[in-house]
């Protein structure tokens, strides 16, 4: 997992290449990163492994309602009903436990993870975590976009099914537009984002066919 995080990192140092403000997140993250992981060797030498990835799923509730997806078959999605779910001074105090052990990235699931805003500024206290969010995209407003243009360590992950028919049919029609929008808006800002791609029957040969254009 260590040799991944490094892979990771590179992508991101190449596409920050001349970045200037990228250039400074890459030196600070290079940083924490190495004493995150000696922290981890520390725990091992002492018998307990602690994995350098955390997933939190911050929330239980989604604005979309995707075929087969598991927090629609679970009741979570776009009934109205608020479900009891953890405080974002609760989220924040995981993290600082997760900080304190030596874990490095700090995946932010769902549900919808934007729809809790203050659990992503939360994370945003945490400069020596990386964030990767997966979101659906269709909830990445201004304030969003500025909040993720100032702290890099906040990695957008859009979530696709290939092309715009294929995202649309499982997301609802005009999601792939707004996909492709978010998209844009990273691109302009220069702000490195990743895609989930949900591989089905559906979509297999598309999406691991390497020369496939995506709309995005």
């Amino acid at each position: 997992m260590n040799i991944g995080i490094k892979r990771n990192s590179d992508t991101a140092g190449r596409f920050y290449f001349s970045d200037r403000r990228g250039q400074l997140l890459m030196l600070q993250m290079t940083s924490a990163l190495r004493r995150s992981a000696k922290i981890r060797e520390k725990y091992e030498r002492n018998g307990t492994h602690i994995p350098p990835f955390l997933i939190a799923s911050i929330s239980a509730e989604c604005n979309l309602m995707c075929t087969g997806c598991y927090a629609l078959a679970g009741g979570g999605c776009s009934d109205g009903h608020k479900r009891e779910q953890l405080t974002a001074e609760q989220w924040r105090r995981i993290f600082q436990e997760a900080s304190d052990i030596g874990i490095s990235f700090v995946l932010l699931a769902g549900g919808e993870p934007l729809l809790r805003h203050d659990v992503i500024r939360s994370a945003t206290g945490f400069d020596n975590i990386i964030f990767p969010v997966f979101t659906n995209g269709t909830l990445l407003n201004e304030s969003y976009l500025d909040l993720m243009e100032k702290h890099r360590n906040l990695i957008p992950v859009l979530s696709v099914e290939g092309d715009a028919e294929k995202t649309d049919a499982r997301r609802g029609n005009g999601v792939s537009e707004k996909i492709k929008q978010a998209a844009a808006n990273f691109k302009k800002r220069g702000v490195l984002f990743g895609v989930s791609i949900t591989v089905t029957t559906e979509n297999q040969s598309d999406v691991t066919e390497p020369s496939t254009p995506f709309f995005y």
